[in-house]
């Protein structure tokens, strides 16, 4: 997934970066972390109804919240911290 993935946003909130992706061979999206602290991926949630398609440039974190929005065609979804 990290392949398809052209960003993945700093979350100073949790310090971690988010990612909200998938291959081609998975056939659902994830929410994966990178957490600084223990330095390791951390999958978070598995086909959360979130879909299918490709990271890019589709995921946004509010620094000020911490709050994760993923974009998908023209829908938004928000996830909270």
């Amino acid at each position: 997934m990290l392949h398809y993935c052209n960003s993945m946003p700093w979350n100073p909130v949790s310090r971690c970066i988010e990612i909200i992706g998938m291959d081609h061979s998975y056939p659902a999206l994830r929410h994966v972390r990178y957490v600084e602290a223990s330095n390791q991926f951390v999958l978070v949630a598995d086909n959360a109804g979130l879909g299918q398609a490709h990271g890019y440039d589709h995921n946004a974190v509010n620094p000020y919240t911490g709050d994760l929005y993923h974009r998908e065609g023209f829908l938004f979804q928000r996830y909270s911290s």
